[in-house]
């Protein structure tokens, strides 16, 4: 098994045992364990999923008008990246050229 096999692994078996929408979030998580970097982040002591959502949860209290309060994928995934400590990954340079930049 890989590392990030392993990563991806944990996060299933830690949302397990957790409820609603942390299930959700163990999803994107795992989504985003993409490279070896970053399955040894998730598999680090001290980070678990738990706390990652009490972090969403802190951030929903602090952005909610009345008694709803959400956001989007795209904020999920800039606090996953803050709270492992994920870099942005570039993706691999291509040496195919698509043609359709070039017109008009």
């Amino acid at each position: 098994m890989s590392k990030i096999d392993d990563a991806k692994e944990k996060v299933r078996t830690e949302a397990e045992g957790l409820k609603g929408i942390a299930k959700m979030l163990s999803r994107q998580v795992s989504d985003l364990i993409t490279s070896e970097d970053r399955a040894e982040k998730v598999l680090k002591d001290g980070k678990n999923l738990k706390d990652l959502k009490k972090k969403f949860d802190d951030y929903a209290g602090a952005h909610k008008e009345g008694n709803e309060s959400a956001f989007g994928p795209d904020a999920a995934e800039v606090m996953i990246n803050e709270f492992y400590g994920f870099k942005e990954e570039r993706p691999a340079a291509s040496n195919v050229i698509d043609i359709t930049d070039f017109m008009l």
